[in-house]
């Protein structure tokens, strides 16, 4: 049931403003019948209910987008991050100890 201006999610119950910001839409134009909250978790328990096909279905996306030149850009900027983070700085040190130690 939608008032004036307004739009009732069909999940909570919580009457918001009928806009883009709390609903998504619809390939034909029009609002869908829940806001993004609950469309969120509504989401969320269908992976949950499901792991092994969105698991593979995100396994198989991952390794196409990451071979891109945008994904490969990617992970170079989340790498050099990542170094630069004390955990990350900890991390290199402890490996050059490590091969240190290996070749002696």
């Amino acid at each position: 049931m939608t008032l004036g201006n307004t739009k009732i999610c069909n999940h909570c119950k919580i009457e918001f403003p009928k806009t883009t910001e709390y609903f998504y839409m619809n390939p034909n134009g029009s609002l869908r019948y829940i806001c993004k909250k609950c469309n969120y978790i509504k989401k969320r328990e269908y992976e949950m209910k499901r792991p092994e096909l969105y698991n593979k279905y995100h396994r198989e996306y991952n390794k196409r987008y990451y071979k891109t030149e945008r994904g490969k850009e990617i992970i170079k900027k989340s790498v050099k991050k990542y170094q630069q983070s004390e955990k990350g700085k900890a991390t290199v040190k402890r490996r050059k100890k490590e091969i240190r130690e290996a070749e002696e």
